[in-house]
């Protein structure tokens, strides 16, 4: 039996969260404490590089930054990128 091109299989919203539940708390998990530079150049912080204090996920996925000691700003994860250690 093959599979109709017309009627892709949907996933329910809870179907997708399901799959991907390990890996979206691995990334989190993972993503705390490291650095991060924003690349928003809407963001005043543009290019500023700080550490990542928190993710929150609801509707919408959130990532809190702390620069130097000040308090946490949250972005959005396409505000961001990884901070990359420059090879001389």
């Amino acid at each position: 039996m093959t599979k109709s091109i017309d009627k892709p299989d949907v996933e329910t919203p809870l179907q997708v969260l399901q799959r991907c539940e390990k890996e979206i708390a691995a990334a989190i998990s993972d993503l705390i404490n490291q650095e991060v530079c924003v690349i928003d150049p809407d963001e005043p912080r543009h290019h500023c590089a700080g550490v990542v204090s928190d993710v929150s996920v609801g509707t919408s996925v959130y990532v809190k930054v702390r620069f130097r000691r000040q308090q946490a700003i949250a972005y959005m994860p396409s505000q961001l990128t990884m901070k990359m250690l420059s090879i001389h």
